[in-house]
């Protein structure tokens, strides 16, 4: 049931977004564990895999939703996290972390996931690991060469 309501949420803001409305801006974050990078797919929305995050509600800090990303759709506490910078998908203005798992052991996964994934950057090139366009944005600011912002 929760899964619908995802859907339905995500149905809502791809209405919002295309009116001529603020953007809500977003938070990604990049998680390594021993070299490797965690990579989700959701249960909503498009295809493909992504970096954990989520739209940032305008009244709370770009850390604070970063951190509460992470909890909610992981169920794991909050590594320390570093600030980037800013990447761009469409309008809409991304905050950009990341962070070092250090004691793995498995996720609680929420309704929002349907799985995940850790992978050193040339298995995302030899097992042609379909990335969203701003995973592979957000990536190649953090110097993964193997993987072209705009492929």
């Amino acid at each position: 049931m929760r899964v619908l309501f995802l859907k339905a949420g995500y149905a809502l803001i791809r209405v919002y977004e295309s009116l001529p409305l603020p953007k809500i801006p977003g938070v990604l974050v990049v998680l390594t564990y021993e070299g490797k990078l965690l990579l989700v797919q959701h249960t909503y929305g498009k295809e493909g895999w992504f970096l954990p995050g989520g739209l940032r509600p305008w009244f709370k800090s770009a850390i604070n939703q970063a951190s509460s990303e992470i909890t909610q759709e992981l169920g794991i506490e909050t590594p320390e996290l570093k600030y980037i910078g800013k990447v761009k998908s469409g309008p809409r203005s991304i905050d950009l972390f990341t962070g070092e798992l250090t004691d793995f052991r498995h996720f609680k996964k929420s309704p929002e996931i349907k799985t995940y994934g850790f992978y050193k950057e040339h298995e995302l090139e030899d097992q042609k690991i379909e990335l969203s366009p701003i995973t592979r944005q957000a990536l190649y600011r953090i110097g993964w060469g193997a993987v072209h912002a705009n492929a």
